[in-house]
Formats: C-alpha cells, sequence, structure tokens
C-alpha cells in the first residue's frame, strides 16, 4: 500500500532517518559502555538497526533519481539514463563493498578494543556520514519537494 504520492516523497530524509534509526541500534547493538549488557537491551538494538537498514536500503536508489532528476534537466535522456544507471551500479557496489569490508574491518576493531568499544566506534563513524548527509540535503531536499509536490 502507498498512503503517501510519489511526488510528496522526500527519499532524502527517509534515508537520513534510516540513518539515525541505525545508529540507536548500533549503540544498543554494542551496548555502549554505560548501558546494561543485557540480552534484552541487544535484541532491541538489532530491532532498531533492521529498522534502519531497511529505510536505508529500501529508498537509497529513489532518493538518488529524485535528485538527479532535479540536477540534470539540461542533459539529454540518454545521458541522464547513461548516469542514472552508473550511480545505481557505484551505489550497488558501494553496499557490496561495505558489506564485506565492514564486518572484517569491525571484527578487527573488536579484537583491538572490546564487542561493545567496537560497535560505540562503528556508530560514531554512522554518526560522521549522518551529519555529512545532513549537511548535503538539509537545505535542497525541502526545495525538491515543494517543485514536485506542489506543496
Amino acid at each position: 500500500m502507498n498512503f503517501v504520492p510519489e511526488a510528496k516523497k522526500n527519499f532524502q530524509k527517509i534515508v537520513a532517518a534510516g540513518t539515525i534509526f541505525f545508529l540507536f541500534g548500533m549503540l544498543l547493538t554494542g551496548p555502549v559502555p554505560f548501558l546494561p549488557n543485557k540480552v534484552s537491551v541487544i535484541c532491541v538494538g538489532i530491532l532498531v538497526g533492521g529498522i534502519g537498514g531497511a529505510l536505508i536500503n529500501n529508498n537509497c536508489v529513489p532518493a538518488l533519481n529524485q535528485i538527479l532528476e532535479h540536477q540534470i534537466k539540461h542533459y539529454s535522456q540518454e545521458q541522464t539514463n547513461e548516469l542514472k544507471n552508473t550511480l545505481s551500479a557505484i551505489n550497488t557496489g558501494a553496499f557490496g563493498f561495505g558489506s564485506i569490508l565492514g564486518p572484517i574491518l569491525a571484527s578487527l576493531l573488536g579484537s583491538a578494543t572490546n564487542f561493545a568499544w567496537s560497535f560505540t566506534i562503528c556508530g560514531a563513524l554512522v554518526l560522521i556520514a549522518l551529519i555529512m548527509q545532513f549537511l548535503a540535503v538539509a537545505k535542497k531536499s525541502d526545495d525538491l519537494i515543494k517543485q514536485d509536490g506542489d506543496g
């Protein structure tokens, strides 16, 4: 079911919300050293992180398409499709590369510190990505919706 029309959706903000969920999931899954190390806290962290991951993964490509539609109006349809395909391939490759490299680096980090601190440090990296995300889309994403969504 689609309760919100495509033109009204702000995919960049949905991805940012997913990153926030993922950040809290990381901090609870560790858990952060000042939280109790209980299975219930870790389970809630995995649940919240899963929601965040779904929000990010399911809306990342539409967010790219939404950004591209407003940034490359002077290109031909063929050039636009080629650019969309290239960016989608880079996006998919980055997710695949991260899926391989992330656990390897996290395990090295976990062996250098401990499980809780490895998740806390990875959470700090997610926080840096979130800040960059907010800086990149804070102003422009509202403009995109106003142009397309008649609101």
